[in-house]
């Protein structure tokens, strides 16, 4: 996603994040792709990240392997992934999106943004599903 709207955010002591195996790097053992954990250590210059994860293992990886999620901003302020203007946000992009015609040589582009943009949604909203 490569839009001046939407920024990565950075890595903070405390920040919740998700764990992902990036490309043909391997993950520590025992440690899913996926896994909702919490950064309690971070040394950018050492490239180190230690999280904790829901049962209390602690893990040290290369910061590759964060999805720190989304920044947008919206009417001048930012906002993260999980916030309800973001969501609103993402819905509008997608609804833009799906307006659009697909491009004469990469018609799968626009799907794929699509795509990347409802997996946001769905991971901010995995709580209320559980709970349903």
């Amino acid at each position: 996603m490569v839009d001046s709207m939407i920024r990565k955010q950075q890595i903070l002591v405390g920040q919740k994040l998700w764990v992902e195996q990036f490309r043909d790097l391997d993950l520590p053992e025992g440690l899913r792709n996926g896994v909702r954990a919490t950064v309690t250590s971070y040394d950018s210059a050492a490239k180190s990240v230690t999280i904790t994860d829901a049962d209390g293992r602690t893990w040290t990886l290369d910061p590759i392997h964060l999805d720190t999620g989304w920044t947008f901003l919206v009417e001048g302020r930012s906002f993260a992934e999980n916030t309800q203007k973001a969501k609103a946000y993402i819905k509008s992009l997608i609804a833009d999106l799906r307006a659009q015609p697909d491009h004469p040589k990469f018609p799968e582009l626009r799907q794929e943004r699509i795509d990347a943009l409802l997996s946001i949604l769905a991971r901010n909203n995995r709580r209320k599903a559980a709970l349903a």
